[in-house]
C-alpha cells in the first residue's frame, strides 16, 4: 500500500481523480493505492484477483479533517488507522477479522466500532484475526480463534472488538505494543 496525500485544489491527475476531487468539498485527499493479491478485497476494490498496477482507494472519511494515520496488512485484510484513532477494515472477513459485527467480503474501507471513548494507537493484523492497543492500554481482539490466538480463554470466533484482559498485569502496567 501507499499513501501520496494531495490537496484537494491540485489538478486531477486521470478521470478517476477528477470524479473523487469533485465529490470533496474540503480538506486534505488521502490518494491511497494498493496493489497485489486481492482475491477478498484486500486491496479495496471488488472483482480484483490480482493487481501489479496500483490500484486507487477512495476513503470515505467520519471526519473530513482526519487523515491516514498507519497502514495494516494482514494475509488476506487491511487496515488503516487514522490520526483521530478511527479504525477502517477491508478484505477477507470469514471470521470476522474486520470488526464489523459480521462475516461478509468487505471491499471498501468501514469503519470498526469500539466501546465510546476509545482510542486506538497500535494495530496488527494476524492470518485470520486482529488486536488494537487503545491509548491507556486496552486490548481489543476479533476473528479466528481456533487456537486461541484472540486471548479471550476460549476458541470461541468474535466478530467485533472484545475487551481482553491481561492476567498479571500490576495496577501501574499497561500494554505497549503488539504482534500478531
Amino acid at each position: 500500500m501507499n499513501i501520496n496525500k494531495s490537496n484537494n485544489t491540485q489538478p486531477p491527475q486521470n478521470e478517476e481523480d477528477e470524479n473523487t476531487i469533485q465529490n470533496i468539498t474540503e480538506g486534505t485527499i488521502a490518494n491511497l493505492h494498493c496493489w497485489g493479491f486481492g482475491k477478498y478485497g484486500q486491496v479495496g476494490k471488488q472483482f480484483i484477483s490480482y493487481s501489479i498496477d496500483p490500484i486507487y482507494i477512495q476513503i470515505d472519511y467520519e471526519n473530513q479533517d482526519d487523515d491516514i494515520f498507519q497502514l495494516y496488512c494482514g494475509e488476506n485484510h487491511s487496515a488503516i488507522l487514522t490520526f483521530n484513532s478511527i479504525l477502517y477494515t477491508f478484505g477477507k472477513n470469514v471470521f470476522g477479522q474486520l470488526g464489523l459485527n459480521h462475516v461478509n467480503y468487505v471491499y471498501l474501507p468501514k469503519v470498526v466500532n469500539f466501546p465510546l471513548g476509545i482510542k486506538i494507537t497500535k494495530v496488527s493484523l494476524g492470518g485470520e484475526h486482529t488486536l488494537a492497543i487503545s491509548d491507556n492500554g486496552e486490548l481489543f481482539s476479533f476473528g479466528l480463534n481456533i487456537f486461541g490466538q484472540l486471548g479471550t480463554g476460549d476458541n470461541i470466533n468474535r466478530q467485533s472488538p472484545t475487551k481482553i484482559t491481561i492476567n498479571g498485569l500490576g495496577d501501574s502496567e499497561c500494554l505497549i505494543d503488539i504482534a500478531a
